[in-house]
């Protein structure tokens, strides 16, 4: 697999919280190790775009993570993934959120990119 170049409204580390448009550079086992924002993600030439908020290192058990994470809506995106996110993981983009109080819906989706 070779390194990609990921684009999303939002990326969310647990030092710099929400930021929006960011373009990421993914490597093959799945780490971001670079991040810049732009003015137009969707844009970026050999560069995909996925609608949601970024998350590296989430853990490989992503959908059991996030149904937990789901009936938790409450507390607010941030506060989910800080309780959550181990840094060791995989990159996935969830979707269908109240981008007013960055929080999740009963639409919410998750993603794995890698």
């Amino acid at each position: 697999m070779a390194v990609r170049q990921i684009a999303s409204n939002y990326i969310w580390s647990r030092e710099r919280g929400f930021e929006a448009h960011p373009v990421a550079t993914v490597d093959a086992t799945g780490r971001i190790t670079a991040c810049r924002l732009v003015a137009d993600p969707d844009r970026e030439p050999f560069t995909e775009f996925f609608s949601g908020v970024l998350v590296g290192g989430f853990p490989v058990a992503y959908r059991e993570v996030f149904r937990e994470m789901m009936t938790s809506q409450e507390k607010g995106l941030d506060a989910l993934l800080r309780e959550n996110i181990t840094g060791e993981g995989c990159v996935v983009v969830i979707s269908g959120l109240d981008y007013g109080t960055m929080s999740l819906t009963p639409r919410s989706e998750i993603m794995r990119i890698v």
